[in-house]
């Protein structure tokens, strides 16, 4: 199912995952020099813009967890190059931590399985 939200910053679409949990949607992104900008989820794309740059990829959804109170999801992004330099997104959920999600960058599938050599940034759901 696909919702559309007028917002003062323009328009947010979320696609609702299967047992009604909202993965995707438009993150602000910032602490830091290299976490700063928009991350935008669709039901076909991610798109990260940054003031260096702007990422926009298909992805494959690798792993998603609901376990009711914490949320995970993991994405490959099926295009890199000059301004998508992170192939893996991993979108994190602490219930414990309501107001914050996480994303974590990775270079590669295999560095998003050993859980090391991330980029971690904090996220805030403008859909809230």
């Amino acid at each position: 199912m696909l919702h559309a939200l007028k917002l003062a910053g323009g328009w947010l679409l979320c696609a609702q995952a299967a047992g009604g949990v909202l993965f995707n949607g438009q993150f602000e992104v910032g602490a830091g020099d290299r976490c700063q900008g928009t991350l935008i989820v669709t039901n076909k794309a991610v798109e990260w813009q940054t003031p260096f740059g702007h990422c926009r990829s298909g992805y494959e959804l690798l792993s998603k967890t609901d376990d009711g109170k914490d949320r995970h999801v993991a994405y490959r992004l099926t295009k890199t190059g000059k301004w998508c330099r992170y192939s893996m997104l991993m979108l994190e959920y602490l219930h414990d931590y309501p107001d914050y999600w996480t994303a974590s960058w990775y270079r590669s599938p295999e560095r998003y399985r050993q859980g090391d050599e991330a980029l971690v940034c904090p996220i805030v759901r403008f859909d809230r």
